[in-house]
């Protein structure tokens, strides 16, 4: 029976689980494969999927103290990043308990090791680099004395990130190859993602050399089931498309990375990835989507408390926001982001930030703050990736001092800042530079001077047509031009700057296009995904209820990254669910307008054989008959004025229950409307039908159904008829004949004084109705 059948799977998936059937599945829940070999903590996965995800929910809502050391450990470790704070808590609670630990004991030394990564990997989220880098290092020599390679290259995995928001990129691509060196040569998805890792670091370097060098590669690990790796590969592919200018794809990209962090759980990444598409948004001139984009960004990063992230979005959005020329704003955003990253004042993402505040505050007018700001870039000593730094920086500081009349101070540094730009290549700046030194030799009174410098300038431009003001500075070149008398020259210098005002405006024509069309794509995916969010939020309201449709939910958000495939998935769940009694979780008459037809070709084909062999109808071969039984509940409407709907309803679904527990798998057991049912059972024996139609009836009203606190007697009458009607003529009728004459006979058992079952051979074991004193409470 369908009943036996359910509780004998869920046994049989408990005992493969190591679990009662009362508790939840900690060995599946901790990594899968992993742990049918090893233990939990031996090689657990290293990002999570959709399958992790939803164990770890398991586990993060069960009772902490029904849960062994191990399983509190993996969960911890798998979401460091979905609820940090949480995670550090088990953390803290399994090592302030290990105290007792035996020295031998390896997976207890496992267990302190990954508390230790867990508390390692909140802290250098919350900024605290230097208490994660001792975090690391302490779990690395825990690790190396009990032999566990997953978990020395998760110490180095940690310690390349922590190198990263330091700015020290040379020491993040050395953890990164020791994190792969360190994993065994079997774990693949931890040294494939150390190569991916170092690929990305490629990418942001020179995406042009990492094109040449991993183009292939990366195409290949875009298709990667795993998301985290995938994720790490789009947003290579995303930054090499940056460099050629496909806007488009690479917003298009970093929304998939986005997606694919978010199903590896990885949060810090999936917001990243965000900020990364609003400074795209700021690149392309749409401060509206910039914005848009950040703003949420930011107010999760407030949320969670993580420092760089936060420091990010306000550098992001104070840039958008001075280019609209709004400067205290812009000025405010980024002070903020200088005070939040102030305990990092060694990583990149500060000194970039003490930079934007400088510039905000020197296009506010605050001209002491812009150059203190600036001076300390100046003063202090840079790494190596963060040196463009003092240029920009100098440059500023000369500014400062031009706005505050400190002309000889002004000279110094702008002449310092162009000779910095000449070492290093750095054209836009030269022009800076230039520009600048040649309006304050005009305003010294040295016009020869000025001329000259923007003469250096406009060889420099000639040779870079698609710098930002070249139509300026040939402007002003033909207006010295003018000036000092050489007014064929200046004429040219007027064409040529005419020729570059032209070519920006067309490239500003252009990227306004592209913005269009890929807010019109980010908008078209966005509201995909709503429609995908809303899908997925409507299955799992259902998911108490219906078993199969949490196993659809989860199907489905393991599949979030493809759109297409998702909506698919949706429209099949919204066929599913019209064919489906929202109540009690059986079939509905739709559903059996769409199967009826094959059920009744197959009974009149197994029939009609019998006919041709020279069979009577006493001879008919067994189990080909398709039996209609028409079920209704005795007095239900009692139940409903005597107790409520929701009592009512109660029934309904105790009574389903009952059916499906005396029926087949492959029976239909249909709801047929208010409180009477049809079941159909396949393939079944037409002598066997009073005894199946008895068997339905003693299920009902053998034992009370208890409904909130109460014990109701109930019983059911039933209408009992076989298809074909005639079975030496199969075709002689249709099945809705049938099932008119088991809803006749569903009339006559009523008659009869209900709690009984007709068929064609009459009443089946009559018994006496339920008295009317059994629906009192029987407390």
């Amino acid at each position: 029976m369908a009943a036996t059948a359910g509780s004998d799977a869920r046994a049989r998936r408990d005992a493969q689980e190591g679990t009662s059937g009362d508790g939840p599945g900690l060995l599946s829940a901790c990594g899968g494969a992993d742990t049918a070999s090893m233990s939990k903590l031996e090689r657990p996965r290293r990002h999570a999927d959709a399958e992790i995800l939803a164990r770890w929910q398991q586990l993060r809502d069960a009772d902490a103290a029904r849960l062994d050391r191990d399983s509190l450990v993996w969960a911890a470790w798998q979401g460091r990043q979905l609820d940090h704070r949480w995670a550090a808590g088990v953390a803290r609670a399994v090592l302030d308990a290990a105290a007792g630990d035996d020295p031998q004991d390896i997976d207890a030394a496992r267990a302190r090791g990954y508390a230790l990564l867990v508390l390692g990997e909140v802290e250098s989220l919350g900024g605290n680099l230097a208490a994660a880098a001792a975090r690391a290092a302490a779990a690395d020599a825990i690790f190396a004395a009990c032999a566990c390679a997953a978990g020395r290259s998760d110490c180095a995995w940690l310690q390349t990130w922590i190198a990263s928001d330091r700015g020290d990129y040379a020491a993040r691509r050395s953890a990164a190859r020791r994190s792969a060196d360190l994993a065994a040569p079997d774990d693949t998805e931890r040294r494939q993602a150390a190569e991916l890792a170092q690929v990305c670091f490629d990418t942001f370097e020179d995406a042009a050399q990492a094109r040449a060098l991993h183009e292939a590669r990366l195409a290949t690990w875009l298709a990667e089931p795993q998301p985290a790796l995938a994720a790490m590969a789009q947003l290579a592919v995303s930054f090499i498309d940056l460099r050629y200018g496909r806007y488009a794809e690479a917003i298009e990209g970093l929304h998939r990375s986005e997606q694919h962090n978010e199903a590896a759980g990885q949060v810090r990444q999936r917001w990243s990835a965000v900020v990364t598409r609003a400074s795209v948004w700021l690149d392309l001139g749409d401060h509206d989507a910039c914005l848009a984009c950040a703003q949420p960004a930011l107010d999760e990063a407030r949320r969670l408390g993580w420092p760089q992230l936060v420091g990010r979005c306000l550098e992001v959005m104070a840039g958008s926001m001075r280019l609209l020329g709004r400067h205290e704003a812009a000025s405010r955003l980024a002070d903020e982001a200088v005070e939040v990253l102030a305990s990092q004042r060694d990583s990149k993402g500060y000194l970039v930030a003490v930079y934007t505040a400088s510039t905000a505050a020197l296009a506010d007018g605050r001209l002491e703050a812009a150059r203190a700001g600036y001076a300390m870039l100046v003063d202090r000593e840079l790494a190596a990736d963060a040196l463009e730094l003092e240029r920009y920086a100098l440059l500023g500081i000369a500014e400062v001092d031009s706005a505050g009349g400190a002309g000889e101070a002004a000279v110094r540094h702008a002449e310092r800042a162009l000779a910095l730009a000449r070492a290093e290549g750095d054209v836009p700046m030269q022009v800076d530079a230039l520009r600048l030194l040649a309006r304050m030799a005009r305003r010294a009174g040295v016009p020869a001077r000025s001329l000259a410098h923007l003469g250096d300038a406009v060889e420099l431009v000639s040779e870079h047509m698609d710098i930002e003001h070249a139509a300026d500075l040939l402007d002003d070149y033909a207006a010295g031009l003018s000036g000092a008398g050489r007014h064929a020259e200046a004429v040219a210098a007027l064409r040529a700057a005419n020729q570059a005002l032209r070519s920006r405006n067309a490239r500003d024509a252009a990227q306004r296009a592209v913005a269009i069309e890929v807010r019109m794509k980010t908008e078209r995916a966005l509201a995909e995904a709503e429609i995908q969010r809303r899908a997925a939020g409507a299955e799992a309201a259902r998911a108490a209820e219906l078993e199969a449709v949490n196993e659809r939910l989860q199907a489905a958000q393991s599949l979030l990254m493809q759109r297409n495939d998702q909506l698919k998935q949706a429209y099949a769940r919204i066929e599913d669910l019209s064919l489906t009694d929202p109540l009690t979780g059986l079939r509905n008459r739709r559903f059996l307008d769409q199967v009826i037809a094959a059920d009744v070709a197959q009974c009149v084909r197994a029939h009609r054989s019998s006919a041709l062999m020279g069979l009577d109808g006493d001879a008919a071969p067994a189990d080909a008959d398709l039996l209609f039984f028409l079920v209704d509940i005795d007095h239900f409407k009692r139940v409903n004025d005597e107790h409520g709907h929701a009592a009512g309803d109660a029934v309904l679904v105790e009574f389903a229950r009952r059916l499906l527990g005396v029926t087949r798998d492959h029976d239909h057991v249909v709801r047929w409307g208010g409180e009477e049912f049809l079941v159909a059972m396949r393939e079944a024996d037409r002598r066997e039908a009073a005894l199946l139609a008895e068997r339905m009836r003693a299920a009902v009203a053998a034992r009370p159904f208890a409904v909130g606190g109460r014990e109701l007697a109930l019983s059911c009458s039933i209408g009992v008829a076989a298809f074909p009607v005639d079975a030496t003529d199969p075709l002689a009728c249709g099945w809705t004949v049938a099932l008119d004459l088991a809803d006749a006979r569903l009339y006559e058992a009523k008659r009869r004084g209900r709690n009984c079952c007709v068929d064609e051979a009459g009443p089946v074991s009559p018994a006496p109705p339920p008295r009317r004193a059994d629906y009192v409470d029987s407390r």
